[in-house]
């Protein structure tokens, strides 16, 4: 035998024999063969042999395989190995199937923050299921969009197959939009696309675009319209508008009993808003028989919410001892909260009850922080107090500069004392 072809007979017995692939690509080639002839065990050792060489179309395969989606019985924690593996080496084809992983915890344990990464790193490879999968979790509220138009292609996506979430949001996108993109046409749209399926959301949304005359002339009439729709099916801020309406006679004769009713259901529901306008209604006995420990009843479940002037509500009760036992501790309790939410009212009784020690332990520097608080808001009553502080040196270092600026800021706003303070102090000389 001629000496070249036998060297080249013994080269293609190294590399596997006649008409075989040598290496990962060879082996991968062989399993598919097999898994073809019905030999999956021999298959998967042989692919398995390539995936771990690094060879991608087997880590893949090997992915779904233990996925159960070619046949193989289901392996979580093999499947996400192989996606791991293939992930590694910049395979864009693992990148959503690593995040859908990390968020189900499908072969590793749960984890959002990579899920997101692997998401975002699969939507930069232009995976569309990565920008549907982001797109569920900006409606789901666990995405933030990282600009605006991001934010509108996801409604839009979402939209296209009539979520009525994303139709309502979308509306809201184009509505609340900066003045230069702002699109009140649209968001008509696609508010009434949304009625037209029965969503009452936007209902209350068309609502507030008739009372404000949002991209539409003003109509009073559509406004109550479309807000009793809307407050019918539960909406609480469009019961708490309609009861609005009717207190104050917007758009129709008064009607203080119909305006109880409304604030009665969106306050029974939970409204915080609606219950401070229910307190308000049984405290002047309007629409309502008058009844003070109702109305602080309501006044309270709204404080307990959060609402500073129902706090500050609760807070005057115990102070006065509206119907209940005065109680400055309790009182004080109250103001603080309403304080620290910046309503200016309840800065300057809380500053009042520290310089008097009731209800807290006396303290003049709390209290003048209070009033500094109130004052920078533009309270004229707290600008005089303080003025008086820095006057007198109570609670703050005494600075008749400082008083003076405080004490004319307080008679710019016509306090009446301001000006006979002010003549007391000496007119500063360069």
């Amino acid at each position: 035998m001629d000496k070249a072809i036998e060297w080249l007979l013994a080269v293609m017995a190294v590399l596997g024999g006649l008409g075989c692939d040598s290496g990962p690509q060879g082996l991968h080639r062989e399993g598919m063969n097999l898994l073809n002839e019905g030999k999956a065990k021999m298959a998967i050792e042989k692919l398995t042999k390539a995936g771990g060489e690094g060879y991608v179309p087997s880590q893949l395969f090997l992915a779904k395989w233990y996925s159960g989606d070619k046949g193989g019985a289901p392996d979580p924690k093999k499947a996400f190995e192989w996606w791991n593996r293939a992930g590694d080496l910049g395979t864009k084809a693992a990148y959503f199937e690593l995040g859908k992983a990390f968020e189900e915890g499908l072969g590793i344990e749960k984890n959002i923050t990579t899920a997101r990464y692997w998401y975002r790193k699969s939507l930069e490879a232009e995976d569309p299921k990565a920008d549907h999968r982001l797109a569920e979790w900006f409606l789901e509220g666990n995405e933030s969009p990282s600009n605006r138009a991001e934010q509108e292609r996801w409604l839009k996506l979402l939209s296209k197959e009539g979520n009525l979430n994303s139709i309502v949001r979308l509306g809201d996108f184009y509505r609340s939009a900066p003045e230069a993109e702002r699109n009140y046409t649209r968001a008509a749209e696609l508010y009434l696309k949304a009625i037209e399926q029965g969503e009452a959301r936007a209902s209350f949304s068309l609502g507030v675009m008739y009372y404000h005359g949002q991209g539409m002339k003003k109509d009073l009439k559509s406004a109550y319209k479309y807000f009793k729709h809307a407050a019918a099916a539960g909406i609480l801020e469009a019961a708490n508008n309609l009861a609005m309406m009717y207190l104050d006679g917007i758009g129709m004769i008064k009607n203080p009993s119909k305006a109880a009713k409304w604030f009665k259901k969106a306050a029974e529901n939970g409204s915080a808003i609606a219950q401070l306008n229910l307190g308000s209604l049984y405290e002047k006995g309007e629409g309502v028989s008058q009844d003070s420990l109702k109305a602080l009843a309501w006044y309270l479940k709204a404080a307990e919410k959060g609402v500073p002037q129902a706090a500050y509500n609760v807070a005057a009760y115990y102070l006065y001892g509206k119907s209940v036992g005065q109680d400055y501790q309790k009182s004080a309790f109250w103001f603080e909260k309403a304080a620290s939410k910046g309503l200016v009212l309840a800065q300057n009784q809380l500053a009042i009850l520290y310089f008097e020690g009731k209800g807290v332990k006396q303290n003049p520097q709390t209290g003048a922080h209070w009033f500094q608080s109130a004052a920078r808001q533009g309270s004229r009553d707290a600008q005089f107090n303080l003025g008086l502080l820095y006057l007198r040196g109570q609670g703050l270092e005494k600075d008749q500069a400082k008083a003076r600026e405080w004490l004319e800021k307080a008679l710019a706003q016509k306090h009446p004392q301001a000006a006979s303070i002010l003549k007391t102090i000496p007119v500063a000389t360069p």
